[in-house]
């Protein structure tokens, strides 16, 4: 398996309209969130290892060859993923953190 460290880059112009397209085709081919359970299984196989080395930073996983493309943030990640495996479906996930809005009551 590799994996691959990656540093956002400057230019990020159109990235949204791509990433908007490539999260049409993937849920086109993911019915019933198959994505989700395989990506979960390699993130599982792989937890000791990324929360040992990787704590807070984002991990695509290429849910066909479970090969994994570590990154500061989402946009990081999918620059190293889609760089290394172009028209491929990745599962991203945040490294041993779990973001949950919070909401503050104060009445």
């Amino acid at each position: 398996m590799s994996t691959h460290h990656s540093k956002r880059h400057a230019n990020t112009a159109g990235r949204a309209s791509g990433k908007s397209r490539r999260a049409a085709q993937i849920s086109a081919i993911t019915p019933g969130g198959l994505l989700k359970e395989k990506g979960e299984a390699l993130y599982e196989s792989l937890r000791e290892t990324l929360e040992r080395t990787s704590l807070g930073k984002v991990v695509a996983i290429d849910v066909d060859s479970g090969d994994h493309f570590v990154g500061d943030d989402e946009l990081a990640a999918d620059d190293a993923a889609s760089a290394a495996r172009p028209g491929r479906a990745f599962y991203f996930r945040w490294i041993g953190v779990v973001r949950v809005p919070t909401r503050l009551s104060l009445g």
